[in-house]
């Protein structure tokens, strides 16, 4: 038995997965796909938030939670950045997925 109540302790996982998604919408909205944010970073830090709260990154991934689409489709549609060759903002959610 941990520290905290069960209780606190969904709504703070709970509380992870908002923000992991935010950041997720972040990283593929239209926007972000010209400025080539430090996307595998980010997602590695979100991995690692996950794993910490015992969530599933790939599963966030895959969900349908940016207009009713996965963010491998928002990335897609919003257009490539490519940074030393590689479309960032659609290969590091893959590599999560």
């Amino acid at each position: 038995m941990g520290l905290l109540p069960d209780g606190i302790m969904r709504t703070f996982s709970g509380q992870v997965k908002i923000t992991i998604v935010a950041l997720i919408h972040d990283l593929v909205r239209p926007n972000s796909i010209t400025s080539a944010p430090p996307c595998r970073e980010i997602l590695e830090s979100c991995y690692e938030a996950c794993n910490s709260r015992s969530l599933c990154l790939s599963s966030i991934i895959q969900d349908h939670n940016i207009e009713g689409h996965t963010p491998i489709y928002c990335a897609i549609i919003n257009g490539p950045c490519y940074v030393e060759g590689e479309n960032q903002v659609l290969a590091a959610p893959l590599r999560f997925s």
